[in-house]
């Protein structure tokens, strides 16, 4: 079943690794939605798709990639707005 989740990643977070990383990430896992950073500082995600390959994204988006510090994930559930792509997003 089609899910959607808001997630805002907190931690050392490299400044444009880590939205490629997100969206490269969501490609492999045929997630669609966007990931942009927060003003402060924080990583906003919002991603679509079946359950299975959500819990396998945020498993990723709990490690992050090579050279972040993840402290925080934090999940909650939204309305489905039936992306079609992952793009990253400015403020």
């Amino acid at each position: 079943m089609k899910k959607h989740l808001n997630i805002i990643i907190s931690g050392e977070l490299r400044e444009k690794g880590f939205r490629f990383s997100a969206m490269q990430k969501a490609y492999e896992h045929e997630i669609s939605g966007f990931v942009r950073r927060k003003r402060d500082g924080r990583i906003y995600i919002e991603a679509e798709g079946e359950e299975e390959q959500l819990e396998k994204y945020l498993e990723w988006c709990r490690k992050g990639p090579l050279g972040t510090i993840v402290y925080n994930v934090q999940v909650d559930n939204g309305s489905l707005k039936d992306f079609s792509t992952f793009d990253i997003k400015r403020h």
